[in-house]
């Protein structure tokens, strides 16, 4: 059982009702198939661990970008800054911290 000193407050994570109306809620709280869940977690895990390795090739990339012109490569910048929110939604969703499933289930942001 969970104390009321345990739970979360609304400003220390990002919760479901900030999700509403963006995205496909896919799993509804009360009723939500926890075996279901269980494996697209494991799904979105293997995809995080890609990502992963995407970040790393464009950052190195990038850098040798950087090396030659002196400035950042505005494409991969850009790339980057829309892979971090990718992350950060498969980060609140595997944490439970939101019920909206990343991408490819909702938009690329």
């Amino acid at each position: 059982m969970v104390s009321e000193s345990n739970k979360p407050r609304a400003d220390d994570v990002e919760t479901v009702e900030n999700d509403k109306g963006t995205g496909h809620d896919f799993f509804d709280p009360d009723q939500r198939n926890i075996w279901m869940r269980g494996l697209i977690m494991i799904i979105f895990a293997l995809f995080f661990g890609i990502a992963e390795t995407l970040l790393f090739v464009c950052a190195v990339f990038q850098f040798l970008w950087m090396l030659a012109s002196k400035a950042p490569n505005k494409a991969i910048a850009r790339f980057g800054i829309s892979l971090g929110k990718w992350l950060k939604r498969v980060a609140l969703f595997q944490t439970g911290a939101s019920e909206r499933l990343p991408f490819p289930w909702s938009e690329w942001e």
